[in-house]
């Protein structure tokens, strides 16, 4: 590798004036920085709302391959799922209404109410935060999630409606009331 560079950085040398060079310099930055600046760029700005109240975790939340990523405790607790982490399997549990979700670092299975499921993104552990999809949480727990390329922004709505024990609770309730009452 050091030899081809070296026979490269002679060819140039012998064949480039310095003029000729540094604009053959420029012109390779110029392509490259736009590119890295406008990826850098869509990462920095991206929000996420759950019910309309925006979540700032402590490790930016960032698209990859297409898929929003995010920390797993800001995320579950704006989610109102309670989150558990076994450090000997590396693996991330959350609960709620009799639904069980389990990711395991670095692994593209996740386990819903003891159902494999395949994941286009894998969870992993950046500066000892546990980092996961956001999309697929979210919807796994009856949410919808809505992207505005414009804003860079994900809304994560539908909770309160979507939650099939809260809304089994609810229909119950109202049958019970409907025989009590003759009015209802």
């Amino acid at each position: 590798m050091r030899a081809i560079f070296r026979i490269n950085t002679y060819i140039i040398d012998r064949s480039l004036d310095t003029k000729s060079k540094l604009a053959l310099i420029i012109l390779a930055c110029l392509l490259v920085l736009p590119v890295s600046h406008a990826v850098a760029q869509s990462n920095q700005n991206l929000s996420i709302f759950v019910e309309g109240n925006k979540i700032t975790p402590s490790i930016a939340p960032f698209m990859e391959k297409g898929r929003t990523i995010v920390e797993a405790r800001s995320l579950f607790k704006a989610l109102g799922i309670q989150l558990a982490w076994d450090q000997r399997t590396k693996t991330v549990t959350g609960t709620k209404s009799g639904l069980k979700l389990q990711m395991t670092i670095n692994q593209k299975i996740a386990t819903v109410n003891g159902k494999k499921v395949e994941i286009d993104a894998s969870p992993r552990v950046v500066r000892g935060k546990t980092l996961i999809p956001l999309r697929f949480v979210s919807t796994a727990f009856g949410a919808e999630v809505l992207w505005n390329k414009a804003k860079q922004r994900i809304d994560v709505n539908g909770l309160q409606f979507k939650d099939s024990t809260l809304e089994n609770m609810v229909r119950a309730r109202s049958a019970s009331l409907a025989r009590s009452c003759p009015f209802f």
